[in-house]
């Protein structure tokens, strides 16, 4: 593992020996006026809100384990609930930032049974220890106020020591060990007479309605699935699939998952949604089954709310026993992605049930989301996508989800011939990506917002590489599988383009993008002469809703060469009714870039419209 440098490790002084701003650490620079935080080589590091409030924190307290509760306080602004594992995703996003080695901490340790500790700050400590007044850095946990209004401790007056360790702390007397006890004893007679009364369940009831009302939108609890096989091989498939997905759904944007530990007290206990999710403060539930049926495996699986005990969703996945652990990889994709949707499209509809005409920027964001994964008229899903993600940042100009919709839905713009600004929405939805990489450097799909973006200015390799980046971000993501695959064909491989695609068919084969994913694969076989199998796509992508001119283009083309020149003339009227002005130049002068392999199959298709019947237009005069 690389040795962190750490020969300069205090806040920069100046001769007259005041701190100035910045703190250097690790070969990081972190300036806390500015909140920037950098290399040493000058290189930036971004930094979002919560990840800077985060590390202000851990630099004005080095060396102290800090409780959960007291980062998020400091963090987010409220208490630590039952459960909540914010604390610990925050933490995790900021090592990967900071850590040499984010999978062995040395700057941000963990300290069991009481939160985190900032080591990052050794050598001054060390020198501390030696003799040295104390000189961290007073940084206020109050963004508007000035850096060093406050106190490192705002329990401690300004320049106070820190309180005692515990190796050096003075030793209490017996008599307060006598006190504590005699305060317990009383304590349990007390809570004997309220448990006693009745009046316990009482309170209890009303804190855990309470809970329910304020629970996050996108809450959920994976319960362990029940192996109803008889067969003890399948406990572990079966836990290996809440364990998973336990994961998974903790990648969710705005997801609020409850830890498996907890899920797993419930194992085997009859379920009762609704007083699960009071207990607990979740809006939903996910149960499931695993069943064999003579060599075959059987797995079913149910999302509840847990306000209503009402089932929102439900699927079934069959698979091989013998290959149970590429089942459980396939099983866990498709159930954590089409829970994802379901997951937003239920909570949109109940804003737009609950808060009809005042909607939050969240609740904009996710009707946004949800409006974009739903099915109809392509053009019409695209304005109300851009309309609902404008007023969400109205209200909020750092929702993330809302930037990343908002993105997308404008290079489908451009890609799908709607726009009159082709080059203003582009640019719009280069800074809108950018903007959500720099709140969300892990988010999947703020990375695939971002290749939309290099794709429409026809940069490849560098679209390829944000897909890359985002299945590195969420290896189960179908969109970057299919993506990532089917670039390879603008740069002459049209060969290599398929296995990405089957795969987000298999991980996803009910996602709202499947009419795409069926259109990729028609397009592939288009460009390699494969006119059969193109027709058979294309015609699946129609079937399953895509209205845009693409698949026509290449049913017209690939009828007419394979000699099929009555449904070449149908496909030929149902594209120029959706684009009337569309012609053979048209599509001859979509500028796709200079690979000469690429190119000679696309001159193929251009020709295969020409003998379809498609009127050839003017060519553009230079």
């Amino acid at each position: 593992m690389q040795e962190i440098p750490q020969e300069r490790s205090e806040a920069d002084a100046t001769p007259s020996g005041k701190q100035t701003s910045r703190v250097r650490f690790a070969g990081l620079v972190f300036d806390l006026t500015a909140c920037t935080l950098a290399r040493e080589s000058g290189e930036p590091i971004p930094l979002t809100g919560g990840e800077l409030r985060l590390l202000r924190l851990f630099v004005s307290r080095p060396g102290r384990a800090l409780s959960r509760d007291t980062i998020l306080e400091a963090v987010a602004n409220r208490p630590l609930e039952l459960f909540d594992r914010s604390v610990d995703a925050f933490v995790g996003r900021l090592r990967r930032k900071i850590e040499p080695d984010p999978k062995a901490p040395r700057l941000i340790v963990t300290v069991p049974g009481e939160g985190y500790r900032f080591d990052g700050l050794a050598p001054l400590r060390s020198a501390l220890a030696d003799g040295a007044g104390e000189s961290y850095p007073q940084v206020s946990d109050d963004e508007t106020a000035p850096e060093a209004a406050r106190p490192a401790d705002p329990a401690q007056p300004s320049g106070a020591p820190p309180p005692p360790s515990a190796a050096t702390a003075p030793k209490r007397p017996l008599r307060g060990l006598a006190v504590a006890a005699a305060l317990v004893t009383a304590l349990l007679v007390v809570g004997a007479y309220v448990w006693g009364s009745g009046l316990a369940t009482r309170f209890m009831g009303t804190a855990a309605e309470d809970k329910l009302a304020n629970a996050p939108r996108l809450s959920i609890v994976v319960l362990p699935f029940e192996n109803l096989s008889g067969d003890k091989e399948q406990d572990y498939f079966a836990d290996g699939i809440t364990d998973d997905l336990t994961t998974d759904l903790s990648h969710l944007r705005d997801s609020f998952v409850i830890a498996r530990g907890t899920a797993f007290t419930f194992k085997g206990k009859p379920i009762d949604a609704k007083q699960i999710g009071r207990e607990l403060g979740v809006r939903y539930a996910l149960e499931g089954s695993v069943r064999r049926l003579g060599e075959k495996i059987e797995v079913n699986a149910q999302l509840v709310s847990a306000e209503s005990g009402a089932h929102v969703w439900a699927d079934r996945f069959e698979g091989e026993r013998g290959k149970l652990g590429e089942l459980q990889v396939e099983v866990v994709a498709r159930l954590a992605r089409s829970l994802g949707v379901e997951l937003v499209k239920a909570e949109a509809l109940r804003s737009m049930r609950e808060r009809p005409d005042n909607p939050d920027a969240a609740d904009l964001a996710m009707r946004a989301s949800a409006r974009y994964n739903s099915s109809g008229d392509s053009r019409s899903i695209n304005s109300d996508v851009i309309d609902l993600g404008e007023r969400a940042l109205a209200l909020d100009p750092q929702n993330e989800r809302a930037m990343v919709d908002l993105a997308n839905a404008l290079t489908d713009r451009v890609e799908n011939l709607w726009s009159d600004d082709p080059a203003g929405n582009l640019a719009r939805a280069d800074k809108l990506a950018d903007s959500a990489l720099a709140l969300q450097p892990d988010d999947a799909w703020a990375h695939m917002a971002k290749a939309e973006v290099f794709f429409d200015k026809r940069q490849w390799r560098a679209a390829i590489s944000q897909a890359e980046a985002a299945l590195a971000d969420d290896p189960n993501n179908p969109n970057a599988h299919a993506n990532l695959s089917f670039w390879n064909m603008f740069l002459g491989h049209s060969e290599d383009g398929f296995a990405g695609v089957e795969t987000a068919l298999r991980l996803s084969p009910r996602d709202p993008s499947v009419t795409w994913w069926q259109f990729y694969m028609c397009h592939l076989h288009t460009h390699l002469a494969q006119w059969e199998q193109s027709i058979e796509w294309c015609g699946k992508s129609i079937a399953s809703g895509n209205a845009s001119m693409y698949p026509y283009v290449d049913l017209a083309a690939a009828n007419a060469w394979a000699g099929h020149d009555k449904e070449a003339k149908e496909a030929v009227a149902q594209l120029r009714k959706l684009y009337p002005e569309f012609t053979v130049q048209t599509w001859a002068e979509i500028p796709w870039g200079d690979n000469p392999t690429f190119n000679a199959q696309y001159q193929r298709i251009v020709e295969g419209l020409r003998k379809a019947g498609l009127p050839e237009g003017e060519a553009k005069k230079d």
